[in-house]
């Protein structure tokens, strides 16, 4: 199973979900690894348009001790990019040693957002907005960097340029990642180091706001760099709900090359939970 502190770490606070748990455990599946890289990559990106979770969400529900320990004067430079000033069709944050959980947990680097278009940092029909970043979350030894810059993954090709979102009409949009890099270390040990891409647009109908989206159709390609395969996820019908992040309905088409190869269908089962069928056989993920 995936660690419980990297679910943690790239589930929960940068995509602002519950907390399943903070067990210690260190040794992370490399199939899971790369799905919770590929799902994050998308819930993050939709998540900051819609200012549905992260820094901006102050809901007792959501990691209620982050922001009761955040002094006054990071106010505005712990909330998400989303919330910052528009400035020539730009919105940027720097966080700065965001801190929560009695210290255990920080937060620090750049986010930022550009639009084109009319520069009003308010996505309409027609129009693009790309997020870049370049973070690091911190809990107890253990951190997750998560970076838009050029990086090659482990077949020597180079991504970066972070995700984009097009609004193609009043209730639908394609996303697509230029390129994320993802990197948990433990112990200054790296448990896995996963790049996101896009091969085709992904489609989001409804809304942004996790409650009202679902997201079907596309491919999003996360390299597991360290054991040197590649999953292919195609969305089918996944739903969200509003406080959770976890895909709550709908499935994953999957597709393995390189040292893991097969077909796989992941089915959320809601409340955090999914089942993945690989060539037949099935594992529980919670």
């Amino acid at each position: 199973m995936l660690n419980r502190i990297a679910i943690l770490i790239a589930f929960c606070v940068l995509a602002a979900c519950s907390s399943p748990g903070t067990g210690d455990e260190l040794t992370a599946d490399s199939q899971e690894a790369a799905l919770s890289g590929g799902m994050t990559t998308i819930s993050g990106l939709l998540d900051e348009q819609s200012a549905s979770s992260g820094f901006t969400r102050r809901t007792p529900l959501i990691l209620p001790e982050f922001f009761s320990l955040l002094p006054r004067a990071w106010a505005d430079t712990c909330t998400r990019a989303i919330s910052q000033t528009c400035v020539s069709g730009t919105k940027s944050v720097t966080y700065s040693s965001c801190t929560g959980s009695a210290g255990r947990l920080t937060y620090n680097g750049d986010v930022q957002l550009s639009w084109n278009g009319d520069n009003d940092c308010v996505l309409e029909d027609g129009e693009t907005v790309t997020r870049t970043a370049d973070v690091t979350l911190s809990v107890r030894n253990a951190s997750l960097a998560i970076s838009s810059v050029n990086a090659t993954n482990y077949l020597g090709d180079t991504l970066g340029g972070g995700g984009s979102l097009n609004q193609t009409s009043s209730n639908t949009w394609l996303l697509s990642v230029a390129g994320h890099h993802k990197v948990l270390s433990s112990l200054g040990r790296e448990v896995y180091d996963v790049s996101v891409a896009t091969s085709t647009p992904i489609g989001i109908s409804g809304i942004l706001a996790r409650a009202g989206r679902t997201v079907n159709g596309g491919s999003l390609q996360v390299h597991h760099n360290n054991a040197r395969f590649t999953a292919t996820y195609q969305p089918v019908q996944v739903t969200y709900t509003a406080l959770s992040c976890y895909p709550q309905s709908g499935s994953l088409n999957v597709t393995y090359t390189g040292t893991v190869t097969g077909t796989a269908t992941v089915t959320f089962l809601g409340g955090g939970a999914a089942r993945i069928n690989k060539n037949g056989v099935v594992s529980e993920i919670a």
